[in-house]
């Protein structure tokens, strides 16, 4: 993540065009910090926690300002500090892809054992 070759007390600011990830940053946080990052607003286990766990620690070393923005490619950001938020949300949505692919493949084994690779 680019926001950690910053040096602490460095000012960054990150501008974003999705919604989940800078709401997430600066209004969800704040109920996810209570349990470590574990859970979720609803009490359920929090999706990407380690990611999300990874941004917290630097925000919390640096000066960093979230922004919403109408379109992310068209606004410019901290040197790297776009960047690193882009890597750690390619890195959830592969995560998600991933699982995704593991539940299809378990559901076509289960409908057709005979198949297994």
């Amino acid at each position: 993540m680019a926001l950690q070759a910053l040096p602490d007390g460095a000012s960054a600011v990150v501008r974003t065009s999705n919604e989940y990830a800078f709401k997430g940053i600066t209004v969800w946080s704040t109920k996810w910090r209570e349990s470590s990052f574990r859970l979720s607003a609803e009490g359920k286990p929090l999706k990407d926690s380690d990611l999300w766990l990874a941004i917290e620690r630097q925000r919390m070393r640096l000066s960093v300002v979230f922004q919403h923005t109408p379109n992310f490619l068209e606004n410019s950001a901290s040197p790297g500090a776009a960047r690193g938020l882009a890597q750690a949300l390619a890195a959830m949505e592969a995560k998600r892809i991933a699982k995704t692919l593991l539940k299809e493949r378990a559901a076509a084994t289960a409908a057709h054992p005979s198949r297994q690779p």
